[in-house]
């Protein structure tokens, strides 16, 4: 089912100069209407927020104590990284530099000293080195660089020695093997260790294959096009469970929790064909579902109706088309619904803007922010449904009547 969008109005325009640079901050208001062949009306309405740059990273993150969601983007033109501080409508109105750098490759944020602000990790690759900044309140950070392999582009944030501490792990393409950098309490860390040194590391998930509860790894080597699947026996230590060949290298492989159990499960997307596996609690995968869209995909995530615990997979495709897959039907019979969005984007979120538990989806296209505020149920569901999704954010879909 689709559901159709046209113009109807724009309701309010403002802008702001900040600081000591023009930044034309415009928030456009649209309404959207559903076609008119369908007996239930469902709308949503549509803010846009323009930047006046376009960034190449955007991150969300709770910076501050107030109930807005802030995100920091990075202008890779001018080398600078932005923290853009919301206000109680989804819009942005500060505009604060964090610094200036032209070596920054990837940034993560989590509250690594536990002081319910958000930190900012950066991957700086050529520098060969991770920048943690602590966040001081206020928006004040204290910056500490940690060395790293040769070449880091990402950095993953998990608790991978189960000691109640948030730990980080850095890794690249260039160089083989991850950096294991182990956390303190007061946010500092330990300087890294080396695990894997053989492979050369496209990307390394920290994943749950059976029923010891200690952290398992799956590790996908660019080289062979294979993921390599670790059990973990504790203190670092881990040995290979299995080694699955992609086939195509086009693949990409996305891991959560499809269903009730403890274990981690994956799908395999392929352009427009998507494949999920659940795990059982010996680590082996069974394929659940063979799913084929119009499209092409581009996004990928998972959801969970907190009234029937129902668990969704949203995907958008190349034709801006978003999904909402039901993955406990089964081959035979899928529970899916969708709509389409009438703008091209290339960046895709879900989040709580204003911290009112109706968490909304977040679209960029270059220097605009589109934010998706859902009215109505689609009479599909015949439910009040709050999708929660994998990263600790989700939308919210209601029905107000």
């Amino acid at each position: 089912m689709k559901i159709e969008f046209c113009w109807k109005y724009i309701l309010c325009f403002w802008n702001k100069n900040i600081a000591s640079k023009l930044f034309t901050a415009s928030l456009i208001f649209y309404s959207y209407s559903r076609s008119q062949t369908d007996s239930s009306f469902n709308s949503v309405s549509v803010s846009e927020f323009k930047l006046s740059f376009t960034p190449e990273i955007i991150l969300f993150l709770n910076s501050n104590n107030d109930k807005n969601l802030d995100f920091v983007s990075l202008d890779s033109k001018t080398n600078t990284l932005w923290l853009n501080e919301a206000d109680s409508i989804g819009g942005y109105f500060n505009f604060k530099e964090i610094k200036k750098s032209g070596t920054i490759t990837s940034i993560k944020s989590s509250d690594v000293n536990r002081d319910s602000l958000d930190d900012i990790i950066l991957v700086h690759h050529s520098l060969n080195k991770i920048e943690v900044l602590l966040n001081n309140k206020n928006n004040n950070f204290t910056s500490t660089f940690y060395d790293v392999n040769f070449y880091p582009d990402k950095v993953e944030i998990f608790d991978f020695n189960r000691d109640g501490i948030l730990d980080l792990c850095s890794y690249g393409k260039v160089a083989s093997g991850v950096t294991i950098l182990l956390g303190k309490k007061n946010g500092k860390f330990s300087q890294g260790e080396v695990l894997f040194d053989e492979i050369p590391i496209e990307e390394i998930y920290p994943v749950y294959l059976n029923s010891d509860k200690e952290i398992d790894l799956a590790i996908k080597n660019w080289l062979t096009n294979e993921m390599i699947y670790y059990f973990g026996m504790g203190d670092l230590q881990f040995y290979v469970y299995d080694v699955v060949s992609l086939k195509d290298e086009e693949s990409k492989i996305f891991y959560f929790h499809a269903n009730s159990d403890n274990f981690t499960d994956y799908l395999v997307s392929n352009k427009n064909k998507i494949d999920l596996f659940l795990t059982n609690n010996i680590g082996s995968a069974k394929q659940n579902i063979s799913f084929t869209l119009d499209e092409e995909i581009n996004f990928v995530d998972t959801a969970t109706s907190q009234n029937t615990l129902k668990k969704y997979l949203l995907v958008s495709t190349k034709k801006n088309e978003i999904n909402f897959i039901n993955m406990q039907n089964g081959n035979d019979s899928f529970d899916y619904f969708s709509f389409s969005i009438p703008f091209d984007y290339d960046k895709f979120f879900f989040c709580d803007l204003n911290k009112d538990s109706q968490k909304e989806i977040i679209l960029f296209n270059g220097s605009n922010m589109y934010t998706l505020w859902f009215n109505q149920t689609d009479n599909l569901i015949q439910e009040n449904i709050i999708f929660a999704t994998q990263n600790n954010s989700a939308i919210r879909i209601e029905n107000k009547k």
